[in-house]
């Protein structure tokens, strides 16, 4: 999958993909070459292990974003300047929002002032709600 230049959508979302075993997610690395995705939507599988650090090479043209992870929320994610939704509802996630993926970061690349919608319901997220929160001035849904 090296020549995915032109690939604007991957939806595997609501199948049965993935063995829950630690490596699922290995495939998003050959996602990284393709520069003009919008969405990517991989929400409601068996996919298993934690996000790789690749995920950080991914368009940053990404507008949707769903998926279904374990482990913590990457700060990665605040990578993603255009991103429009993030889902990570009904997943496995602890920890904390890190303040990159709510616009804060002192990385100016790590600001998602377009976000309209956050969704991490459902999950094992712990401390307070981040004050960031105050700063994505698009956000017009919200699930914690």
């Amino acid at each position: 999958m090296e020549n995915l230049l032109k690939l604007r959508f991957v939806s595997i979302g609501h199948n049965m993909l993935g063995s829950g075993g630690p490596d699922d997610l290995g495939f998003l690395t050959s996602l990284t070459t393709a520069t003009s995705l919008r969405m990517l939507d991989m929400e409601h599988n068996k996919l298993g292990g934690t996000l790789p650090a690749s995920i950080s090479n991914l368009s940053t043209n990404l507008e949707l974003l769903k998926i279904n992870l374990t482990g913590n929320v990457p700060s990665s994610m605040g990578q993603f300047k255009n991103l429009l939704e993030l889902n990570l509802s009904d997943n496995n996630l602890s920890g904390t929002i890190p303040q990159e993926v709510v616009g804060l970061s002192s990385l100016s690349v790590g600001n998602l002032k377009n976000l309209a919608a956050l969704d991490v319901f459902e999950n094992m997220l712990s401390s307070e709600i981040p004050g960031a929160l105050g700063s994505c001035g698009s956000l017009e849904i919200l699930y914690i």
